[in-house]
């Protein structure tokens, strides 16, 4: 089954406990509406819930609130990473997963016996000895996304909060679609995304300052016709 989000884009947890599930997928922060879930919601929430809860952290270190703690409070919370978005080894395909003893124990019992490769393994090992290199990239894109917002905003867009390397938009006068199809006309690329609600906005992730600016500048041309 599929819980949607509500109109606010939050998490309805109270629908999760309507029925006997055995496991719940969450994003936190979400994707793609960049939106976080406060880690007292998460908690309150495994108290309630039997079954097990897999949080998909890939962006939590953009947001700073991470559920990790409550793998030691509860043994029916998995916690799962990635190299792909912070420590930018999308091409590697690497993640982890941090939870009880009992369930990572089942884990590798599932487990392919080669599952990571010795070049995956090597750079991501390399990722987490360059701590001053994460923090960099980190703050890249936390100011970035900080000029970004503020600059859609200035044109009259509609964002999300986002406590990811994304930001989910919308603009009062020119549909998703259309931004969408224009853009792409000038070798911009954004997602959008086909739903009752999510039609409404596109996904832009955060460049560097200068594909920002261009961004921008071609919004602005877009907007005022």
């Amino acid at each position: 089954d599929k819980i949607t989000l509500d109109d606010n884009f939050d998490i309805p947890f109270d629908e999760f406990l309507k029925k006997k599930y055995n496991l719940v997928i969450i994003a936190n922060p979400n994707n793609p509406t960049g939106k976080g879930v406060p880690i007292d919601q998460i908690k309150k929430f495994c108290s309630k819930f039997k079954g097990l809860l897999v949080v998909d952290e890939a962006y939590v270190d953009f947001y700073n609130e991470t559920a990790l703690p409550l793998v030691k409070e509860f043994d029916n919370i998995v916690i799962t990473r990635s190299f792909s978005k912070s420590y930018s080894l999308a091409g590697l395909r690497v993640g982890l997963a941090i939870a009880h003893k009992e369930i990572i124990h089942g884990f590798i019992k599932l487990k392919d016996s080669y599952n990571v490769d010795r070049i995956a393994q090597a750079g991501a090992y390399a990722a987490l000895l360059d701590d001053k290199g994460f923090k960099y990239n980190i703050s890249m894109v936390r100011n970035n996304k900080e000029y970004l917002e503020e600059s859609l905003e200035a044109l009259g867009f509609i964002n999300v909060p986002s406590r990811a390397n994304f930001v989910f938009t919308k603009h009062p006068d020119i549909d998703a679609r259309t931004l969408y199809e224009k853009l792409k006309e000038q070798k911009i690329l954004v997602r959008y995304f086909a739903g009752p609600i999510q039609s409404e906005y596109i996904r832009i992730s955060v460049g560097t300052m200068m594909e920002i600016k261009k961004l921008i500048k071609v919004l602005s041309e877009i907007i005022s016709g």
